[in-house]
C-alpha cells in the first residue's frame, strides 16, 4: 500500500512562503548527542524544540525533507480555538480534571500562536479579525447554540449569528447557511512560514535543525535511545515522535493508533474586486458544520482558498475539481462562470477514532504525540509547549492533556474500505441534513 512518506521530496506549489525562504536546516553528517531528539519538522515538533531549547536542554531536530513538508506546510492556515469535539464531549470523555484544560488550551492556542509570532517578528502574515464556523442545517445550528452556552459556562464568549447576520458576514447567497458562530479569538496564518519561523526561533535557543536527514531506526542505548538517521546516529536521552499522518515507516504501532487522509486544498485566480470585496469581506476564515472539510478563505491578493474533494488514500494524483467548484458555486452563487481553480495540492492529516490529539510513551522515554484531526496549528504549538514543560520536569497531572496507552483501529490494514464507506455516507448525510434552496 502506498505511504505518506513516499510523495515527491519538493513542496507543492501554494500561496505560502517564498521559495527562497526556507530554515537553513543542514543534513546530519556524523554523530551526534543530545538531551532530546525530536522527529519531525512541523508545527508540534519545532514547538517542542523551541520550547525545550529555552529550557536549556540539548536539542536536535531531524525532519526528512525540509521544515514544513508534511501537514504543517499545505494546511489552509486556519487557527481555530477550539479542537473537533464539542465543549460538552470534551467534559464527558476526559472527566472533570483534564476537560476544561483541554478547552482552556484550545481556546488560549490562538494567542498562543499569533504571540509566538509577533515575539519573533515571523513573516506570516497573520489575521486576527476571528473565525465563523456556518450551520448547514437547522439540526447543526441548534448544536452550535449548545455550544455558545457551554463555553459560556466555562467563561469563554463567542457569539451566535442569525442567519441575515451570517450571510452578510460571509457573502453567501441567501439561505445558504442558518446561522453561525462567531469567534473573536480566531484567525488565520501562512503555515509554511509560520512553520519556517518556529524553526529559526528554536535555532536561535540552541536547538539543532536537521533537514533531509530521515530516521531509519530507533533502538535502545543504556538508557537512552540511538537513532540511525541521514549520514549518521543520534544518541539521545529521549525521543519524541512528531510525525503525526506521516508516521508510517518508525514504529508500527503509532502507525496503527491512526488514519491518515490525504486532503485537498485549491486556490483560484484573483477574483475580480467587487467580489473581492464582497466576499468574507471581514477578512474572517470560513467553515461550516459539514461532515466533510469545508475551510476557505481568502487571501490577501483576493485568490479565493478552499478545501475539497480528491482520492484519500494512494499516490497523489488529479482531485475532484468539479466536484469542489460546485460547492463553491453553491456557496457564492455570485463566483458561477467567474472563478476557476488555478492549481491545487495535497497533503496527509492523521485521524484516529476518538477525533483528538494524543499523547503517548510506548517505552521509557520515547514519546509521540499525533492526531490533529484537521487542528493542527493551534493545538500542535499548545502540546509541543506542554510535552516541552513535561520534559523539563512538570508532573503529568498538570499537563493540559493526559497520556494515553496506544490504542490500534481495529481493522487498520483495510481502513481504505472502511473509510472510503464512511465517506460516503458523510457525503449522502450532509446532502439529506441541507435543505434544498
Amino acid at each position: 500500500m502506498y505511504l505518506p512518506s513516499q510523495d515527491a521530496a519538493a513542496l507543492p506549489r501554494t500561496p505560502y512562503g517564498r521559495p527562497d525562504d526556507d530554515a537553513g536546516g543542514e543534513a546530519l553528517n556524523g554523530d551526534a548527542q543530545a538531551d532530546l531528539l525530536v522527529v519531525g519538522g512541523g508545527v508540534t515538533g519545532l514547538s517542542l524544540a523551541l520550547h525545550a531549547a529555552r529550557q536549556g536542554q540539548r536539542v536536535r531536530v531531524a525532519e526528512a525533507h525540509c521544515v514544513g513538508w508534511g501537514a504543517s506546510g499545505r494546511n489552509s492556515g486556519h487557527v481555530p480555538a477550539a479542537t473537533r469535539l464539542e465543549p460538552a464531549e470534551i467534559l464527558r470523555v476526559y472527566g472533570p480534571h483534564y476537560g476544561p484544560r483541554i478547552v482552556e488550551a484550545s481556546r488560549a492556542a490562538p494567542d498562543l500562536v499569533f504571540g509566538l509570532v509577533d515575539e519573533y517578528g515571523m513573516d506570516a502574515r497573520p489575521v486576527r479579525s476571528g473565525g465563523l464556523q456556518a450551520a448547514h442545517s437547522p439540526r447543526a445550528l441548534e448544536r452550535l447554540a449548545r455550544r455558545v452556552d457551554d463555553l459560556a459556562r466555562l467563561g469563554h464568549r463567542v457569539e451566535l449569528l442569525d442567519a441575515p447576520r451570517t450571510t452578510a458576514m460571509i457573502g453567501s447567497g441567501p439561505g445558504v447557511y442558518c446561522g453561525a458562530v462567531f469567534d473573536p479569538r480566531a484567525g488565520t496564518i501562512d503555515p509554511l512560514a509560520y512553520t519556517r519561523g518556529l524553526a529559526r526561533a528554536a535555532a536561535d535557543a540552541g536547538a539543532a535543525i536537521h533537514e533531509r536527514t530521515r530516521v531509519r531506526a530507533l533502538e535502545r542505548d543504556g538508557g537512552g535511545w540511538l537513532a540511525a538517521c541521514g549520514g549518521g546516529r543520534i544518541r539521545a536521552e529521549r525521543v519524541v515522535l512528531c510525525t503525526n499522518g506521516y508516521s508510517d515507516r518508525l514504529r508500527a504501532d503509532l502507525w496503527r493508533s491512526i488514519v491518515a487522509l490525504r486532503a485537498y486544498q485549491f486556490v483560484s485566480a484573483p477574483l475580480p474586486g467587487e467580489l473581492r470585496r464582497a466576499i468574507l469581506p471581514g477578512g474572517q476564515g470560513l467553515t461550516d458544520t459539514r461532515r466533510l472539510m469545508s475551510g476557505v478563505r481568502l487571501h490577501p491578493d483576493g485568490r479565493l482558498h478552499f478545501s475539497g474533494q480528491g482520492p484519500l488514500f494512494g499516490a497523489e494524483r488529479e482531485p475532484g475539481i468539479a466536484a469542489s467548484l460546485a460547492r463553491i458555486h453553491a456557496l457564492f452563487p455570485q463566483l458561477e462562470g467567474v472563478v476557476a481553480v488555478d492549481y491545487w495540492w495535497s497533503g496527509w492529516m492523521a485521524m484516529n477514532r476518538e477525533s483528538a490529539w494524543k499523547l503517548h510513551e510506548p517505552e521509557p522515554g520515547l514519546f509521540a504525540v499525533l492526531g490533529c484531526n484537521g487542528r493542527g496549528l493551534g493545538l500542535g504549538t499548545v502540546f509541543g509547549r506542554e510535552l516541552a514543560a513535561f520534559l523539563g520536569g512538570r508532573p503529568a497531572d498538570e499537563l493540559a492533556m493526559p497520556f494515553q496507552p496506544l490504542r490500534p483501529i481495529p481493522g487498520h490494514a483495510l481502513r481504505a474500505l472502511g473509510v472510503g464507506a464512511v465517506y460516503q455516507y458523510y457525503r449522502l448525510r450532509d446532502a439529506l441534513e441541507t435543505p434544498r434552496r
